[in-house]
């Protein structure tokens, strides 16, 4: 009989949905043990987190998981976006071009919850951390976090800067999410 191993829904040293998330998805082939290693290494390491509470970010508390809240909340998006297509049926009963429904194609900014915005930028952090050109997980992950805390230059706050440029951009649209055809 075979045994299936059945993982909880927290994580099991920081008790949090997220970071289970985080580890998730972060794990390439199966090797859940060896990430497990180098992120809660990365975690444990005092250095890790005094670099950052010297520089002032952290006032009152000094755990490692709050630093990670930390970088997850400066990263997650405040809206998102829906496509709505009008209908797509022209005069005389034949189909539309491409460039028509291109050209009506409308972007509609929506409020998301906390928890798809949190997921949100998990994807967005670990796929600035994939395409990172260090040697080795634990210092893409150091320095990602790292760019993100302190110099708010990284790929994934670029992508929460264009995507907020567009829905701002298209907040006039709004009035379309109580439409029927949404």
């Amino acid at each position: 009989m075979k045994r299936t191993i059945i993982y909880s829904q927290f994580d099991f040293f920081y008790n949090s949905i997220f970071f289970l998330k985080f580890l998730n998805r972060l794990m390439r082939g199966g090797k859940r043990s060896v990430v497990e290693k180098i992120i809660y290494g990365l975690f444990k390491n005092l250095n890790f987190v005094e670099f950052f509470y010297k520089k002032n970010i952290f006032k009152l508390n000094y755990l490692p998981i709050f630093f990670f809240f930390e970088v997850i909340s400066i990263c997650r998006p405040l809206l998102s976006a829906r496509i709505y297509k009008p209908s797509e049926k022209s005069k005389k009963g034949r189909k539309p071009t491409k460039k028509f429904i291109a050209i009506n194609t409308k972007i509609i900014p929506i409020s998301i919850s906390r928890k798809k915005s949190y997921s949100i930028a998990i994807g967005w952090i670990i796929s600035t951390i994939k395409l990172r050109s260090e040697k080795g997980l634990e210092n893409r992950v150091r320095n990602e976090f790292k760019e993100i805390v302190l110099s708010k230059k990284s790929q994934s706050l670029e992508k929460k800067k264009r995507l907020h440029g567009l829905l701002i951009s298209n907040r006039s649209l709004v009035h379309y999410r109580w439409s029927k055809k949404f």
